[in-house]
């Protein structure tokens, strides 16, 4: 009876043995296969700096996902850091320059000058046309985000009829809503924004072109001109 209940025993323990090994063999490969497709920074950055074909990469400030442009297709791809492939965004696409959010919630895709601007969350990958013209505002420099990812500043030249004016203009993403921060009626002036810090600064340059003069200037953003 012992001999037999001893028998019994090792068998058990003998199953259990190598049920154990079967299930650890099949999550270590599990991991393998998952390692195998995903992509670290490192990685993908080898993989873009190695084919001249794509430029224009710029990383999110999280260094979670890279944007870049396939030159030869003329393609707007993003590729988010673990994934095994970049995604595409956009086709026939005339940017020039990429702006994240400092949160890296948000991409600017600019085409020369920021003249056209589309705004993709880069988590769900969405456009939105956030051309200054669509503001009344015919853009001069590229636009600059505001510290915490919730506004965006242009300058450039507002229009209002026969009427025209230098001007800096801020727009909520929240509710679209634009607004003039600061102008100038005297088109020899104009407007370069040069920094928007933590405490809701924007520093700009007033542009005198006739006298060939740069003036530092700084205004107070107000969030609550906005609700």
């Amino acid at each position: 009876m012992k001999k037999r209940n001893f028998l019994w025993a090792f068998i058990s323990l003998t199953f259990i043995f190598f049920l154990v090994l079967i299930i650890n063999s099949n999550l270590i490969n599990s991991y393998k296969s998952v390692n195998q497709n995903s992509r670290n920074k490192d990685q993908i950055q080898d993989i873009l700096s190695s084919d001249s074909m794509n430029i224009n990469i710029n990383w999110s400030p999280d260094s979670k996902m890279v944007a870049f442009i396939k030159r030869d297709t003329n393609k707007l791809m993003i590729w988010k850091v673990k994934e095994e492939n970049a995604e595409i965004i956009m086709d026939n696409n005339d940017f020039k320059k990429f702006i994240w959010s400092p949160d890296s919630s948000y991409l600017l895709a600019c085409t020369p000058m920021g003249t056209d601007v589309t705004l993709f969350q880069s988590t769900i990958i969405k456009a939105q046309d956030l051309s200054p013209n669509n503001y009344g505002v015919v853009s001069r420099y590229f636009p600059v985000w505001s510290f915490n990812s919730k506004y965006l500043v242009f300058d450039g030249i507002e229009t209002d009829k026969s009427k025209q004016w230098s001007a800096i203009t801020a727009i909520s993403l929240e509710t679209g809503k634009a607004k003039t921060l600061v102008k100038s009626e005297n088109t020899s002036i104009t407007y370069q924004i040069v920094y928007w810090n933590s405490q809701n600064i924007i520093d700009y340059l007033e542009i005198h072109d006739e006298a060939n003069q740069n003036i530092e200037k700084s205004i107070v953003f107000n969030s609550s001109d906005f609700k």
